[in-house]
């Protein structure tokens, strides 16, 4: 059976209405957005597709108890290795649910290992967005870097495998979610020391969050 991730993509929306409403970050309801996790959270767990919370959905997620109300999409992850679970038959399971398939970035691993060695490329991330009731969300795949780090690449974030190989559970709104393990100190890596006080357009940068000793 094909996996979905196999397809070529140049990185580009396939639904006008998603990048409309991405690019315009209007306010989004925090309701529709849990549904669709939750939605996502379910079928991913029935295919053993191992999912976590990451980035601006994690943030909210660990820091109020809620989804942000104003971010532009949320994010999860999966480690590249269970790609080949995300078959057509998933999607077709997905599409069922009301979900559309918005966008496939799948330049290669060693596009990123350039980039993050300082050489240019025009390489695009590394993720697979979905979207439901004209709200998004990316599912960023972490792939192998060393025997020690695992990486994502928009922006080049390098983690200890620790953080992603020994999940653990938060419930949001009464659903069990996977989260990284030490996510506290995951996000100061990610976020800055300040990761606990909101503020408004703030973005993830490159890093490299080394394991707590």
């Amino acid at each position: 059976m094909s996996s979905l991730y196999d397809r070529e993509s140049t990185g580009k929306w396939f639904g006008t209405k998603y990048e409309r409403a991405y690019n315009q970050g209007r306010l989004r309801s925090t309701k529709l957005r849990k549904e669709n996790l939750s939605i996502l959270n379910k079928v991913f767990k029935r295919h053993d597709i191992k999912m976590f919370l990451m980035y601006g959905t994690l943030l909210g997620a660990v820091r109020d108890g809620d989804l942000i109300i104003n971010d532009r999409d949320d994010d999860v992850g999966i480690l590249l290795k269970d790609k080949e679970k995300f078959t057509d038959e998933v999607m077709s399971e997905l599409i069922d649910l009301n979900f559309e398939l918005v966008r496939i970035s799948n330049h290669g691993t060693d596009v990123r290992r350039k980039e993050f060695a300082g050489e240019k490329t025009n390489g695009h991330n590394h993720s697979i967005t979905l979207g439901r009731n004209e709200m998004s969300i990316d599912i960023c795949l972490f792939s192998e870097y060393s025997e020690n780090q695992y990486m994502y690449y928009l922006p080049t974030i390098l983690l200890d495998k620790r953080y992603l190989d020994n999940l653990e559970v938060l419930t949001l709104d009464g659903e069990p979610y996977n989260i990284p393990t030490d996510s506290k100190y995951l996000l100061e890596g990610i976020y800055g020391s300040d990761w606990q006080t909101p503020q408004s357009n703030k973005w993830c940068t490159s890093c490299n969050v080394k394991w707590r000793r």
